[in-house]
């Protein structure tokens, strides 16, 4: 069997290592004929990181990334109007982490080339 991956992002890379854990080959389709810094983030909460983290990606997202310690919300005076802990401050298992889209792809990508989890082929648009 093998799967096509339509798009080479955060989902399209963690799809492809996955299915690479499972012996399933497959081949990701990715629209930019190159990967290049976004400026977007990403705030991955605890569910979404225990599966970056069963792929062995939690050494690496903490490099790109910064472990979130508490949430608040204030008014517009920086009056506080609710707050709390997050991820393993709050009492999860794991970390909720915001990092950029392009420090996430790379912590994905670095292991999907190591480990031929997928081959990326680079398309672009005429």
């Amino acid at each position: 069997m093998h799967i096509a991956i339509v798009g080479g992002g955060i989902g399209g890379l963690t799809l492809g290592l996955m299915l690479h854990r499972r012996g399933i080959e497959s081949t990701i389709l990715e629209s930019a004929a190159e990967v290049k810094p976004l400026g977007v983030g990403i705030n991955a909460l605890p569910h979404a990181i225990r599966e970056l983290a069963g792929l062995d990606l939690l050494p690496a997202l903490d490099a790109v990334g910064v472990r979130t310690r508490r949430l608040t919300y204030a008014n517009h005076l920086g009056q506080t109007i609710w707050s709390e802990p997050r991820g393993t401050f709050g009492g999860h298992e794991w970390p909720q982490s915001p990092f950029t889209a392009d420090g996430c792809t790379a912590c994905c990508g670095r292991p999907r080339k190591s480990r031929s989890a997928a081959t990326l082929c680079g398309r672009t648009h005429a």
